[in-house]
């Protein structure tokens, strides 16, 4: 959806696709963003795709910070397979809205905002950010479209309100919260795309 609405066709659409879902250089698996919160967030927000929103919402909003050390996660049976990826070792802060404070910000928070579920801290996992999605205004009001893992196992549009209860029933990993970035008009990083393609 980033790269269509940033495209003016759908074969630059496709180039814009491979920005937005790898590094700098070419596509492969070594340079892909496979970390949410490492790779494609600071990535696409370096590059002018996206911008944090949650400031905008709530200057006092949390933080959940992911440390990532290679040596260590690579350990994890279902890791293993990223031990050759570029995913660097380091701190990435993610703000977020926590749970109970979302739908009290949902009248500022702008149809085409990139949604992102933030999970709670454990050290048994790798990752913070586990689900998107974008908000989107339906004629019933702001819902989340995102694909479904549960029943459905499509694309769906979640009321915002029901999508945030949802989340309030996970027990085994908590949701801490959603953090939103803003979509930007990135004709210009696009501009650049097109001319090193020629």
């Amino acid at each position: 959806v980033l790269a269509m609405a940033n495209a003016g066709s759908l074969d630059q659409a496709k180039a814009v696709l491979t920005d937005i879902r790898y590094g700098d250089g070419k596509p492969s698996f070594q340079t892909r963003n496979h970390f949410t919160e490492a790779q494609w967030l600071p990535a696409n927000t370096r590059k002018g795709y996206l911008a944090d929103e949650v400031p905008a919402l709530d200057r006092r909003a949390p933080a959940s910070t992911l440390t990532l050390v290679k040596k260590e996660w690579a350990q994890l049976p279902a890791l293993k397979r990223l031990a050759s990826a570029n995913i660097p070792d380091g701190k990435y802060r993610v703000r977020y809205i926590p749970l109970d404070q979302v739908e009290k910000h949902a009248g500022e928070i702008v149809p085409g905002t990139v949604s992102m579920v933030v999970r709670e801290n454990d050290p048994g996992r790798v990752v913070r950010i586990t689900h998107m999605g974008f908000v989107v205004r339906t004629r019933d009001g702001l819902a989340v479209r995102h694909a479904s893992t549960g029943k459905e196992h499509a694309v769906i549009d979640e009321p915002l309100d029901a999508f945030v209860r949802r989340q309030a029933e996970y027990k085994k990993w908590k949701v801490a919260g959603i953090a939103f970035a803003r979509p930007l008009d990135a004709s210009r990083r696009v501009a650049r795309i097109q001319t090193a393609s020629r």
